[in-house]
C-alpha cells in the first residue's frame, strides 16, 4: 500500500510524506493533521517502531526502487525501530546498518503442540469471554495425534497459516482433509473470504468483497 501510495505523489516523494497521505486516507475522525504531527515528532525523537510488512508483494518491476527508498529513510531514521518483512522467495535484501536477518523456520512439534493450546484457549475466551485450559490442551491433543497419523499434515501443519485453518476445522468438529489439495483448498477459500472481511473492518473506504465460489475460483 505505502509503494501504491508513493507511485500516486511521484516517484520523489519521502516516506514520510507517503506515511502522511496513507494515514490521511485511514482517518475518518477528522484529526489526521494532528496525529501527523505527532508521527513527525515521534520520527524525529526516534520514539517509532515502524513495521513494514510485505517488501515481496510490490511489484518486480518497482521493488528495487521501492527498496531503495525505504533503505535511504531507514538510514536517516535510525534512531527509531524498523522491521522489514518479507516471503523468502521475493526477498531482494535490504541494507540496514548493524540489523539482523531473521528467518522464520517451521513449527518443530513442541511448537505447533502450544500453538494449538493457546489457540483454542483464544478462541473459547473470544465465544464465551472465559478459558478452560484443559479443554485448550484435550483439543490441541486430539488435533496433534491426527496430525501425526499423517505425515502429510503435519508437514503442512507446519506453517502457522496452515495450521490455523487446520485448528479452526478442529472447531468445528468436522474431518480434517485427507489430502494436500483439499486443505490447500480450505486455506484459500478462507484467505478469499473470512480474511477478506476481516481487512475491510478498518477505517476508509471497504474493498469489495471476494466470494469464494465467483471471484477467487476460477471456471
Amino acid at each position: 500500500r505505502l509503494a501504491e501510495v508513493r507511485r500516486a505523489l511521484g516517484d520523489t516523494a519521502s516516506v514520510q510524506e507517503a506515511l502522511t497521505e496513507y494515514y490521511r486516507g485511514r482517518s475518518i475522525d477528522g484529526q489526521a493533521e494532528e496525529r501527523l504531527s505527532f508521527l513527525r515528532r515521534a520520527l524525529d525523537a526516534g520514539e517509532c517502531l515502524l513495521l513494514l510488512d510485505g517488501l515481496d508483494e510490490v511489484g518486480a518491476d518497482d521493488r528495487d526502487n521501492v527498496r531503495s527508498w525505504l533503505e535511504s529513510f531507514a538510514a536517516g531514521a535510525a534512531r527509531n525501530r524498523i522491521v522489514v518483512s518479507s516471503r523468502p522467495a521475493g526477498y531482494p535484501g535490504f541494507a540496514l546498518d548493524a540489523a539482523p536477518i531473521v528467518r522464520l523456520e517451521p513449527f518443530s512439534d513442541d511448537e505447533i503442540r502450544v500453538c494449538l493450546e493457546r489457540y483454542f484457549a483464544a478462541a473459547e475466551r473470544g465465544d464465551t469471554g472465559q478459558s478452560e485450559p484443559v479443554a485448550a490442551w484435550g483439543l490441541a491433543g486430539d488435533l496433534v495425534a491426527k496430525l501425526r497419523r499423517t505425515p502429510q499434515l503435519l508437514a503442512m501443519a507446519r506453517n502457522p497459516l496452515i495450521l490455523s485453518v487446520l485448528a479452526r476445522i478442529q472447531r468445528e468438529d468436522v474431518a480434517l482433509p485427507e489430502h494436500r489439495v483439499l486443505v490447500s483448498e480450505r486455506v484459500a477459500e478462507w484467505r478469499g473470504t473470512t480474511w477478506g472481511q476481516a481487512r475491510r473492518m478498518g477505517p476508509g473506504e471497504p474493498g469489495p468483497v471476494l466470494r469464494y465460489e465467483t471471484d477467487v475460483v476460477p471456471f
